[in-house]
């Protein structure tokens, strides 16, 4: 298990992300205090990873936190959880980009991917 520093930023898009030393590519539609952390599960990286007959590394896919045994698709808008010592608040699922699809060359990819219905939050 590693650590990471997190801390709540600036409320628009473009604030930046919530991860100390994280770099947020796309700072039009990312970051701010709604976008600040993006957790994703390490069941579905695995998932995607055989669909692709590859494996994909925690944080392959942007998230900051890779989880397990958490179904991100069961999760609650506004719902709180703890991680190590942060308590973080679920603001929105994840909306997959033309940014991410590029990123793992994948041509279709966002509607795939959204259509599965586990995007992380």
């Amino acid at each position: 298990m590693s650590s990471l520093d997190v801390f709540a930023p600036g409320p628009n898009y473009g604030d930046g992300s919530g991860v100390a030393g994280d770099f947020v590519g796309d700072s039009k539609h990312h970051g701010g205090a709604e976008k600040a952390v993006y957790l994703y599960a390490r069941e579905e990286l695995d998932y995607w990873g055989e669909q692709a007959g590859r494996s994909y590394p925690n944080g392959m896919f942007g998230e900051n936190v890779t989880t397990e045994g958490v179904s991100w698709s069961e999760i609650l808008v506004n719902q709180r959880f703890s991680v190590g010592s942060a308590v973080l608040e679920v603001s929105s699922p994840r909306q997959p980009c033309r940014t991410f699809a590029d990123w793992l060359g994948r041509k279709g990819w966002v509607k795939t991917f959204a259509q599965h219905g586990d995007c992380g939050t």
